[in-house]
């Protein structure tokens, strides 16, 4: 019954029934006391989720750490959308939101109402769990070795507000036992029969002296097992792609160590003196694989063996790509005009492993994108993006901070078009290049139309590029041609600049009709000789092909 009206039972889950709405007073048959639902002067719920795939939940008063879902309102929004995921629910009226309370940044809900900003904040974990224990990818509670673990608290008066603490086994077999609490230490043991059982998936509850849920604690245990030795390799591949990867698991003899999903089908596993060795193949399919171990007699336990690769390709925003790549592929220009629908996905090894990415040709102008917290792939449209500079190759990179370190990798390429006929030029401090090819009489610096590059060159400056343009043949020829020009050193503002450009542009000129190259040199263009070497230089102004 819910606020004295009997409610349906819901057929297609054993022993459950469909609540008229979150909040009242339940009465069930079996149970003396009604069950308050919703903390008095509050309009949500709730729930610490466990499980492996976090399906099961119990009704908490307020957070600590870990994955909560809270059912508010569905008139709430959402203030903080990058670390919280939404949706509607069967229940009129509510929205279920999911969050991950975390230690850093991710340690309350925002939510705007009609009363005004609502925030849920978390509390520092009370008790802990202490003991050797080892990392992997699994959300299910720390994985205990050699022994279970002991349980801690930051302040010893924190135990004069327990009533019981109750240690259970998560899955089929339902043991349970109350841990014996001793209020005078700090460090509280667990009973004998939880080392008896070998290993196992467990978890512990603390209830105050009205048995109330204070807090819950999930972990696994396994014996035998000794250590992971999972190398770390750069999220983005060499050139060739991604490698094989092996990793070791050290354990017993007596320990069983097995596959529990289909994804590891193309995965090696091999038997060996100090354990297993899996050799995982270079594919997406297989960065994230689930093992069940066990030691003994005691109950197999999963652990989730994760390989961090980035993969990605090129698409729609309409839908995720089925197939993912390790490999830069040239793009043609179109995919980054201003109508382009092409997007690039990214693919992470699993949710929340990264908050953000920036993508771009240079750093300093990327362009920074959230991932969200329950997203595995982000979504890029090319269109965001301008290239420029057609003679030169852009290179879309992709840069992310992870565990401190910065990792940068290539993703695609915009090939340039190759010059038909190259010229050099300097005056003292300023290198120039001019490439031409075949065209309509387009011309540009540095990606930049020439007049805007050098609109505050001294007059000296632009009357030396006037008189050159002014030869003939020069604009008959010029007409006919595209023409790039790059140019370092000094500044735009000196004449220095645009005198090397002037000269560079000569020296393509005569490359490209050698009977120009006495005329040109009696006009005084041309200057020094400068070398490909010299202009190839740390800052690019050549590619390598050119």
């Amino acid at each position: 019954m819910q606020d004295s009206l009997r409610l349906e039972r819901d057929t297609s889950r054993t022993n459950c029934w469909c609540l008229t709405h979150a909040f009242g007073k339940l009465t069930v048959s079996t149970v003396e006391d009604p069950i308050v639902l919703g903390k008095e002067g509050e309009s949500y719920l709730l729930f610490k989720l466990s499980g492996e795939n976090r399906r099961e939940g119990r009704l908490v008063t307020s957070p600590s750490s870990g994955e909560y879902l809270v059912v508010v309102p569905a008139n709430w929004k959402i203030s903080h959308q990058i670390s919280v995921s939404s949706e509607q629910i069967d229940m009129e009226s509510y929205q279920a939101c999911w969050h991950v309370f975390d230690t850093t940044d991710n340690k309350k809900m925002v939510f705007s109402t009609p009363k005004g900003e609502k925030n849920i904040h978390s509390k520092s974990p009370r008790f802990r769990m202490i003991g050797p224990s080892l990392n992997d990818a699994s959300y299910i509670g720390p994985l205990f070795v050699e022994n279970p673990p002991q349980i801690g608290t930051h302040d010893i008066t924190d135990w004069n507000e327990v009533g019981t603490i109750i240690i259970g086994e998560i899955g089929e077999s339902r043991w349970r036992s109350e841990v014996p609490l001793t209020l005078e230490i700090a460090i509280q043991t667990l009973p004998p029969e939880a080392l008896e059982r070998g290993s196992g998936w467990y978890f512990l509850r603390f209830y105050d002296q009205h048995d109330d849920l204070m807090e819950s604690l999930d972990f696994r245990y396994v014996r035998g097992l000794k250590k992971i030795k999972m190398p770390r390799p750069q999220p983005f591949p060499l050139e060739a792609g991604h490698e094989l990867t092996c990793v070791e698991i050290f354990h017993d003899p007596e320990c069983t160590f097995e596959s529990a999903d289909t994804l590891s089908t193309d995965i090696r596993i091999e038997r060996t003196n100090t354990g297993t060795a899996l050799s995982i193949p270079p594919n997406p399919a297989c960065d994230k694989t689930r093992w069940r171990i066990s030691c003994g007699s005691g109950a197999k336990v999963n652990i989730t063996i994760l390989v961090e690769r980035i993969w990605w390709n090129i698409g729609t925003k309409i839908e995720i790509p089925s197939a993912w790549k390790d490999r830069f592929e040239p793009l043609p220009k179109d995919s980054f005009s201003a109508t382009s629908y092409i997007t690039l996905w990214l693919r992470f090894p699993a949710q929340r492993w990264v908050k953000k990415v920036a993508v771009g040709f240079l750093r300093d102008q990327a362009r920074e994108y959230q991932v969200a917290v329950m997203e595995q792939t982000v979504c890029i449209p090319l269109r965001e993006f301008e290239v420029r500079d057609l003679h030169r190759d852009h290179f879309l990179r992709v840069w992310l901070e992870r565990g401190g370190k910065q990792h940068e990798g290539i993703v695609a390429v915009v090939a340039g078009l190759r010059p038909d006929w190259i010229g050099y030029g300097r005056k003292k401090s300023a290198i120039a290049v001019a490439m031409m090819r075949k065209g309509t009489g387009a011309m540009e610096i540095n990606g930049f139309p020439l007049t805007e590059y050098f609109q505050r060159a001294p007059s000296e400056a632009q009357l030396f590029w006037r008189r050159l343009h002014e030869l003939e043949p020069i604009p008959a020829i010029l007409s006919q041609l595209d023409v790039s020009l790059r140019v370092r050193g000094s500044s735009p503002k000196t004449k220095r600049q645009l005198m090397a450009v002037a000269h560079a542009l000569a020296h393509a000129l005569t490359n490209y009709k050698p009977e120009l190259t006495s005329m040109l040199k009696r006009e005084g263009f041309g200057g020094a000789r400068v070398s490909k070497s010299a202009c190839l230089g740390k800052e690019g102004l050549l590619n390598e092909s050119d």
